[in-house]
């Protein structure tokens, strides 16, 4: 289960990654808003459970930044700085 959970965050963040580099944003946004709601029952490591939701909200709000709809993406970062874990990794 733990592999099945944290693979599948990953696979919905990478496909989120994948569909705005084919222009398919739309898509993309879908995909990393399910991502950022997979509640991760079962997962065995919660921390990088938590790291990869952080990481699909900050995904979709430079998607929203990039298509100029930047309420949407003020909203979506502070989603992202509300959720953030105090392990997770600096961004630079």
């Amino acid at each position: 289960m733990y592999v099945y959970g944290f693979i599948k965050i990953v696979a919905h963040v990478n496909l989120g990654t994948a569909l705005i580099a084919a222009g398919r944003c739309e898509e993309a946004a879908a995909i990393l808003r399910k991502a950022s709601q997979l509640d991760g029952v079962g997962v065995k490591d919660r921390r990088e459970h938590e790291n990869a939701k952080v990481s699909a909200l900050l995904q979709l709000g430079a998607l929203h930044s990039d298509q100029g709809e930047l309420q949407k993406a003020l909203a979506v970062y502070r989603e992202a700085a509300l959720n953030l874990p105090d392990h997770y990794p600096p961004q630079v």
